[in-house]
């Protein structure tokens, strides 16, 4: 599953609930999913995205080099992928 919010300028969070995934997820699908699911909430991610937040697992990183916007990779994610490997 995939899960989005948004966070609004005037400090709101919305959530744009889960998308299910199943098997192998390149990071070009799950760019269409996300738009698919912004535009089912009116949000277009050329115009309205400003940044993004994933962990890092190598296709989470392909997935930030192919939007239009900011990307920030999880610090706890990243901290705990080099605690653990």
């Amino acid at each position: 599953f995939t899960c989005l919010n948004v966070h609004t300028g005037d400090h709101q969070v919305i959530s744009l609930g889960l998308i299910r995934v199943k098997g192998y997820l390149p990071a070009e699908k799950a760019v269409e999913l996300v738009d698919q699911r912004l535009l089912d909430f009116g949000i277009i991610r050329a115009r309205d995205l400003v940044a993004s937040t994933t962990d890092g697992a190598s296709v989470m990183r392909k997935f930030g080099t192919l939007l239009d916007c900011l990307h920030q990779q999880c610090f706890a994610h990243a901290l705990h992928l080099g605690v653990c490997d």
